[in-house]
């Protein structure tokens, strides 16, 4: 009979086969989905009180708003999110700006980890490529895949003073009628 360290094991490996397979799904179907005019900043924030507790934007520009399907932004940001707090740094210095450049909205996930190996950073958005050890790889080729199909891209680098940037680049919602008025 098993013990019952045992089944908390298979739990978590069926909660965690279970949870790839989602993801696989996400990967699969429609990465459009529904576009809708939303505040990166308050997106978030939301998921860094439900990750980390506390909010994570340090700054921002006002009245910034992405166009992008809200779910499929919340997967791209809570995967880059969690990197963060996984890539070995300070999980208290885990942030995010928020910033205008041009008709984009620049949504800036910043960590003090180790970094990403030149060596890994041509091959981070090949699905099921991982460095970690519990990883399965396919988050960032989701979280690439559906900034992409918001016209849209993710571009990892190494930050000054240690730690990555991982920088969520979207269609800026409002661009065209500011463009409009000059």
């Amino acid at each position: 009979e098993a013990s019952s360290a045992e089944v908390a094991i298979i739990k978590a490996e069926v909660d965690r086969l279970s949870r790839l397979t989602t993801r696989v799904n996400d990967f699969l179907r429609d990465p459009r989905g529904q576009p809708e005019s939303l505040d990166p900043a308050e997106l978030v924030n939301d998921i860094g009180r439900s990750l980390c507790g506390r909010e994570l934007v340090i700054e921002k520009s006002p009245g910034l708003e992405a166009l992008i399907d809200p779910e499929r932004c919340r997967s791209i940001l809570e995967n880059l999110i969690r990197n963060a707090l996984e890539s070995g740094g300070d999980a208290n210095q885990v942030e995010a700006a928020v910033s205008a450049d041009g008709d984009i909205v620049a949504i800036d996930v910043l960590d003090r980890g180790a970094g990403i190996a030149s060596a890994d950073m041509a091959r981070i958005f090949d699905p099921f490529y991982t460095t970690k050890s519990r990883g399965t790889g396919i988050g960032l080729a989701i979280c690439e895949r559906f900034a992409s199909a918001a016209g849209g891209s993710i571009v990892l680098s190494a930050r000054e003073g240690g730690g990555t940037r991982a920088r969520l680049a979207l269609p800026r919602r409002g661009g065209d009628e500011k463009d409009a008025k000059s």
